[in-house]
C-alpha cells in the first residue's frame, strides 16, 4: 500500500507540475496574442493614416486639375476676347481712313 500511496503522489505531484506548465504556457500565449492584437492594431491605424493621406493627395490633385482647367479657359476666353479688340480696333481705323 506504501508504493500504492507513493506512487499516486507521484503522479499527481507531475500532474501538478504540468499543469502549471500548461497554465504558464497558456499565459505565455495570451500575453503574445495581446501583444499581436495591440500591433494590430496598430497596424489598422497606419494604414488609415495612409489612406487618408492618399484621399488628401488624390483630392488636391483634381483641385490643382480643376484650377488648370479654369486657368486654362480663361486664357483662352482672354485671347479671343483680345483678338475680338483688336478687330474692332482695325474696323475702326480702316473707316477712319476711309473718311479722311
Amino acid at each position: 500500500q506504501t508504493q500504492t500511496f507513493q506512487k499516486e503522489k507521484l503522479l499527481k505531484e507531475s500532474d501538478g507540475e504540468a499543469l502549471r506548465q500548461a497554465l504558464s504556457a497558456a499565459d505565455e500565449l495570451r500575453t503574445r496574442l495581446q501583444e499581436q492584437e495591440e500591433a494590430t492594431e496598430g497596424l489598422r491605424k497606419e494604414v488609415k493614416r495612409v489612406q487618408e493621406a492618399a484621399d488628401y493627395e488624390k483630392e488636391c490633385s483634381q483641385r490643382a486639375a480643376d484650377a488648370q482647367r479654369v486657368s486654362d479657359t480663361a486664357r483662352s476666353a482672354a485671347e479671343e476676347h483680345a483678338r475680338a479688340l483688336e478687330k474692332e480696333r482695325d474696323d475702326i481705323a480702316a473707316q477712319c481712313y476711309e473718311h479722311a
